[in-house]
């Protein structure tokens, strides 16, 4: 049972990270002109799907906190206790109150392409990691800048792998790959 949610835990934040990559990855490269970088093509339920993905997957670890609450208190009032009372749940409101934003400005996004809708997806979704750092690990032992470093960590492979996950699956010309 314990390794079950070890590997789902996991698994999650794999998802997580690649979901916050990919949007990170469209937004900050449609701020690069077009004829600096190769065509892109990313077909918007990518982007769609990657946005819906984070409340749920970011939840997964408070799993295991609902399933120490929930033998005393229910499940009703153990959810009601994880959201009201717990850092963690503060965190995933936030996210959850952040992504509803991120996908408004994704369907904004998808409409017209312009860097003012990337750069407020840039701005909501380093809010969004902002959240998660807030909760991390590294937060709870190390107060204020544990979370400022797992933010950093966060924001720096969510950069690096959403503009090289972009590039490499989809470019759909070989042009202005020197840079990359």
């Amino acid at each position: 049972e314990k390794d079950k949610m070890i590997a789902i835990t996991i698994f999650s934040q794999f998802l997580l990270y690649i979901s916050l990559a990919l949007l990170m990855g469209t937004f900050i490269l449609s701020c690069i002109p077009s004829s600096l970088r190769p065509q892109l093509f990313i077909s918007p339920k990518w982007l769609i799907v990657s946005a819906v993905s984070l409340p749920v997957v970011s939840f997964v670890p408070n799993i295991q906190l609902l399933s120490i609450l929930t033998p005393q208190f229910g499940l009703i009032d153990s959810i009601w206790m994880l959201l009201s009372k717990f850092k963690v749940g503060h965190s995933w409101l936030a996210i959850v109150c952040f992504t509803i934003i991120l996908m408004l400005i994704v369907q904004m996004y998808q409409k017209q392409q312009s860097i003012l809708s990337a750069v407020m997806g840039i701005v909501v979704l380093m809010a969004i990691m902002a959240a998660i750092g807030y909760i991390s690990h590294a937060g709870s032992m190390s107060g204020i800048v544990g979370s400022i470093f797992d933010f950093v960590h966060l924001l720096a492979v969510s950069v690096w792998l959403g503009i090289l996950i972009l590039i490499s699956f989809f470019s759909k010309d070989a042009a202005n790959w020197e840079a990359y």
